[in-house]
């Protein structure tokens, strides 16, 4: 069954914070600490507060909160540049549709560890030339969520030139960033979740914070190489596991392997597309293929609450074309599964109500399951797998990558691996670890270069604030 909202002083401060102060907020922490639960939370009592709008750096990302994407909302487009920013406000006033931005409150930005400096910048230069103000963002809260030590941005060969002026291409390195803690330092709340609820082993969760920190050692690695398995071994072990890949290709041939051996026969499900709905951003296939007796994972949060984003499962029978019955592992239970409708939607300015509102622009409709024998490291963002496996073929290709793939277990039990790790495979950016550590570890004037300072909450709790 779906687990319900877990408290702590923390989450409770970090709530405060979003609900009870106008303060720009940052909300990070270790996987499996509950950024996205809070974030869920406060997506639901939104609505009672009519001038937040809600992006993301990806589609995927943006459908999985029910926003749009950072370029889709300030009408960018690839490749775009700060002046790009500045001409694309003003058409956009002069067209008639400035309304929602003037009156924006508040912007959720959910992913922000995916954000490059340049488009956060360009965020910026769009808000303060629409609205007319020379405030950072035009005088808009930011609320961001994110881990910084996950997903990075993406820079490929052609944006690079982008970002080549930039200490990094991360959005802390932004004119921006820069310009709002010259305005004033304690004008950002920082909130480090640090409570794990997704492990509880003390030597598993010593082990990911080490990698977390780029910190392992030869014992790091020896204690955690116990657990790499034969291969035919590990791609025979029982259905319960589910395999973590660096690359789709990977994934798809692991799934298309334990498929095959199925006696059961194939059953093809056509998915429809419609209005603005790009395919890339459908979190299933368009041409969904299943068996009886199939690993399943179910992406959708189901209105009766009978499974999550990310429950697994198994096909028990398929009745018709229009419903596939799944054994879920929770609990047990067997559930129909029906097509579901993902929308794209986009924020605008309703003019009868004088609020902030989205409206359905696009919508993707199929069964809310894909094979599960194995999924991508990127996919596996956010969720919690007790049966786990990783291939991380010949190295975990970006920085957080492996950290990512280690911390979607909950036990070290049931932890398999496809080859020894060794050090190459954990990797970070040196700005991160720097950036971080001058908020929680670093000196004084390591402190002093980010402007901390700090917010003392009524149970004597300290809340870095920059």
């Amino acid at each position: 069954m779906p687990t319900t909202y877990q408290s702590n002083p923390e989450i409770d401060t970090a709530w405060t914070a979003l609900t009870n102060t106008q303060t720009h907020a940052f909300i990070t922490g270790p996987a499996g600490t509950g950024k996205s639960t809070l974030l869920s939370r406060y997506l639901r009592q939104k609505d009672e507060d009519t001038g937040v709008a809600v992006v993301a750096p990806t589609g995927v990302a943006a459908l999985n909160v029910g926003g749009e994407t950072i370029h889709h909302f300030f009408h960018l487009r690839p490749g775009d540049t700060i002046h790009s920013a500045h001409i694309a406000a003003i058409r956009t006033a002069k067209a008639g549709f400035g309304d929602i931005f003037q009156h924006l409150d508040a912007l959720v930005i959910d992913e922000i560890s995916m954000v490059r400096a340049d488009l956060f910048d360009m965020m910026d230069e769009f808000l303060r030339t629409i609205r007319r103000s020379n405030q950072s963002f035009g005088g808009v809260r930011l609320i961001c969520f994110g881990d910084l030590y996950q997903l990075p941005p993406v820079v490929n060969e052609q944006e690079r030139a982008l970002v080549a002026d930039y200490q990094s291409e991360f959005f802390f390195h932004s004119h921006a960033f820069a310009r709002m803690q010259a305005e004033q330092a304690a004008n950002f709340s920082f909130t480090r979740l640090k409570h794990i609820f997704r492990q509880t082993d003390p030597d598993y969760l010593a082990f990911l914070d080490k990698v977390r920190h780029e910190r392992l050692e030869d014992s790091d690695l020896a204690f955690i190489n116990q657990h790499v398995t034969d291969l035919h071994r590990l791609m025979n072990l029982d259905a319960s596991y589910i395999m973590l890949t660096a690359s789709r290709a990977r994934a798809q041939r692991v799934n298309e392997y334990h498929l095959g051996r199925l006696k059961s026969p194939w059953k093809n499900f056509q998915g429809f597309t419609s209005g603005k709905f790009r395919p890339t951003d459908a979190p299933t296939s368009i041409n969904l293929t299943l068996k009886e007796g199939a690993r399943v994972m179910l992406v959708n949060n189901d209105p009766e609450n009978r499974w999550v984003n990310g429950s697994t499962g198994t096909v028990t029978h398929i009745p018709n074309h229009d419903t596939v019955c799944v054994r879920l592992d929770d609990d047990d239970q067997i559930v129909e599964v029906h097509r579901h409708t993902w929308e794209n939607t986009e924020t605008y300015f309703n003019k009868q109500t004088q609020q902030i509102d989205t409206r359905v622009i696009g919508s993707f409709e199929q069964f809310p399951i894909i094979p599960a024998y194995a999924i991508t490291i990127h996919k596996s963002q956010g969720k919690t797998f007790p049966h786990l496996a990783i291939d991380l073929e010949r190295q975990a290709f970006a920085g957080g990558q492996c950290y990512v793939a280690l911390s979607r277990g909950t036990t070290l039990e049931t932890l398999h691996l496809a080859r020894p790790l060794t050090y190459a495979d954990v990797h970070y950016d040196q700005h991160i670890l720097d950036f971080m550590d001058a908020f929680f570890d670093g000196n004084t004037a390591e402190q002093a270069k980010y402007a901390i300072t700090y917010q003392v909450t009524d149970d004597g709790t300290q809340t870095s604030i920059f």
